[in-house]
């Protein structure tokens, strides 16, 4: 089971599950079934994400829009002279998949780990 998919089971149980910082924290009825603990410890990382992914904040959904779309969008880099100057550049799935790690507290360079549950918050955002 993945992230979004724990989240949805979770949710259909009665749980609200959200991040505080990078903390997953999540809140119902009662204790978690076990199954769903045993889904929530395999998946940590997955769970975040799809929670963070389900209800996007601002900046996160302007790069998945970016992302969806193709657009460009200029960004301030450094050239070879050192000096700053605007790019144009498209966004990635890479780009999308390292911002969510940033921000969940997962290792960057793993953004690769996080790829099923950025392309199925895409997969959704473009409805």
């Amino acid at each position: 089971m993945g992230g979004a998919a724990t989240l949805g089971a979770l949710r259909t149980h009665g749980y609200r599950v959200s991040l505080d910082l990078a903390e997953l924290v999540v809140r119902g009825p009662g204790p978690v079934p076990d199954d769903l603990r045993r889904e929530i410890v395999a998946d940590t990382t997955g769970l975040k994400a799809a929670v963070l992914l389900a209800d996007p904040p601002g900046w996160l959904a302007k790069l998945l829009d970016l992302h969806r779309s193709g657009r460009e969008t200029e960004v301030r880099r450094t050239d070879t002279s050192g000096k700053a100057k605007l790019f144009a550049v498209k966004v990635s799935l890479k780009n999308v998949c390292a911002a969510v790690a940033a921000k969940i507290g997962a290792p960057v360079l793993e953004w690769e780990l996080l790829r099923p549950e950025v392309e199925d918050a895409l997969g959704r955002w473009s409805k």
